[in-house]
């Protein structure tokens, strides 16, 4: 929540920035060149440069079980129209696994064949806004 507070707050204050909110479900091609990004609404918007941070969403896939459901994360939608139009003009696309371990019902294990596993002592922190160990 912190940095997606402070990141609002830069963008929103930088000046010359204008925030569209939509999904990307192509490129506008001039002469070989991005000119601009389509909307799924449809709008167009006109740019001299475009920047893709795809990130887990392009032809996104969960699995449940047997189950291939077209989905990004947490009931958000894949990125379908970016993903058929990239391969259009010409990228290469493949996934990459996340590595989301399945799900167990901790009810369902018996504990008693395990070994433990304890974590680092003391525990790193991933975030660098920490400045202290735990």
């Amino acid at each position: 929540k912190l940095y997606k507070r402070y990141m609002f707050e830069a963008l929103t204050t930088c000046q010359n920035l204008t925030i569209h909110e939509g999904s990307v479900k192509g490129l506008i091609i001039k002469d070989d060149r991005v000119g601009g990004v389509v909307l799924d609404c449809g709008a167009e918007i006109q740019a001299p440069t475009v920047i893709l941070t795809t990130g887990t969403f392009l032809s996104g896939m969960i699995h449940i079980g047997k189950e291939r459901i077209p989905a990004g994360r947490l009931g958000d939608q894949a990125s379908k129209g970016l993903s058929s139009c990239l391969d259009t003009i010409g990228f290469s696309l493949s996934r990459l696994k996340t590595g989301t371990p399945p799900r167990l019902d901790g009810r369902t294990i018996d504990y008693s064949n395990l070994v433990v596993q304890y974590g680092d002592s003391p525990p790193k922190p991933f975030s660098y806004l920490h400045t202290r160990d735990i």
